[in-house]
């Protein structure tokens, strides 16, 4: 099996000088799979036309750039999964970050439940690594799907500069696949 993690970027760094697509690229490598299957992991980086790769980024053996047809952040996504001939499909939004179970759990909720597309919640954290927050709403970089899906519900829309998510999840609700939304188990109670 093959999984293609999607990952659109702008370049842009955190307070500290850090690339946040160096934290996702982290976040990526530190990944469990299930163990009892073969999956190969391939990333594909989404970049705005013309952009530069920074010296000091350190892009992994199993990593490819594509650069977008104009700036935007679906264009980007749009971009990085053109290369799309994997089984499956995950996006990661450069400043976010997974735990290391994420796409093990996925994956296991797509196979073992006959599920086509998964979604999570994001926890929102701080500086110092607290919880701040927690979104129910099913962020892009908590999606893990099925080649068919991606296939039938077709590239983000361009025209939107916001919102982007909210027309891709309505084209997909729309066309009836099997959905699974996975709560994180470290969010707050309340």
């Amino acid at each position: 099996m093959r999984l293609l993690v999607v990952v659109p970027t702008r370049l842009k760094r955190n307070g500290s000088g850090r690339l946040f697509l160096s934290d996702a690229l982290e976040s990526i490598a530190a990944q469990t799979l299930p163990a009892d299957r073969s999956i190969d992991v391939e990333i594909s980086i989404g970049v705005d036309p013309g952009a530069v790769l920074p010296a000091d980024l350190d892009l992994p053996e199993n990593a490819t750039v594509s650069q977008a047809a104009t700036p935007s952040q679906a264009a980007a996504l749009n971009a990085a999964a053109r290369p799309f001939d994997h089984d499956f499909v995950a996006i990661l939004e450069d400043d976010d970050s997974w735990l290391p179970g994420h796409l093990e759990t996925s994956l296991r909720a797509l196979l073992g439940r006959d599920l086509e597309f998964v979604s999570s919640t994001q926890l929102q954290v701080d500086e110092a690594g607290e919880v701040a927050s927690i979104f129910d709403f099913p962020t892009p970089s908590g999606w893990v799907m099925r080649r068919s899906v991606w296939l039938a519900v077709g590239p983000f829309d361009t025209s939107y500069r916001y919102h982007l998510d909210n027309d891709w999840l309505g084209r997909l609700a729309a066309r009836g696949f099997r959905r699974g939304h996975l709560v994180e188990c470290t969010a707050p109670l309340e």
